[in-house]
């Protein structure tokens, strides 16, 4: 499933989902504004995971057409 797919992504990003809302995750990072030991805040890591998301989303859906046009 979707969301589910994108909690590696987070987590990959010093990140967890503390709950899926609707369609919606919400994940924390961790840090508190300051620079962490991979020398990013944790709004980098937030904003570095929100891209990879959408990524891994753009991917799914190229794959989910290709998959429609085949039946």
């Amino acid at each position: 499933d979707y969301l589910a797919s994108m909690e590696p992504v987070v987590q990959r990003h010093e990140g967890f989902v503390d709950k899926f809302m609707g369609d919606g995750i919400l994940a924390l990072f961790s840090g508190d504004g300051e620079i962490t030991r991979s020398h990013q805040t944790s709004a980098d890591k937030a904003i570095l995971a929100a891209i990879e998301m959408k990524k891994k989303f753009k991917q799914s859906m190229h794959k989910r057409r290709i998959l429609t046009l085949e039946d």
